[in-house]
């Protein structure tokens, strides 16, 4: 297992949407405005190779509920067609 840590700052507005990668475990955090929901999160996630066994995101935390880390979560969860 690798000791590196990742940590990406995704296109969420003027939100927040950050995806960190440590030790094999992926972690995003908040999901910016709706518009990051439906580009850059889903573009991102798309471009992060497969794991075999394994979803995509370990897990997915939201800070609080202010619109600008809820909203691109809530159209990113919207979407039937993401990648598991």
């Amino acid at each position: 297992m690798s000791d590196r840590v990742s940590i990406s700052m995704l296109c969420a507005d003027d939100g927040d949407c950050l995806f960190v990668e440590a030790a094999g475990f992926r972690l995003l955090v908040d999901g910016g405005r709706a518009r990051a929901g439906t580009g850059a999160l889903p573009a991102f996630l798309a471009s992060l190779p497969p794991r075999a066994g394994r979803p995509t995101i370990d897990l997915m935390i939201l800070t609080h509920v202010d619109a600008d880390h809820i909203e691109g979560l809530l159209a990113f969860l919207a979407d039937p067609g993401r990648r598991q």
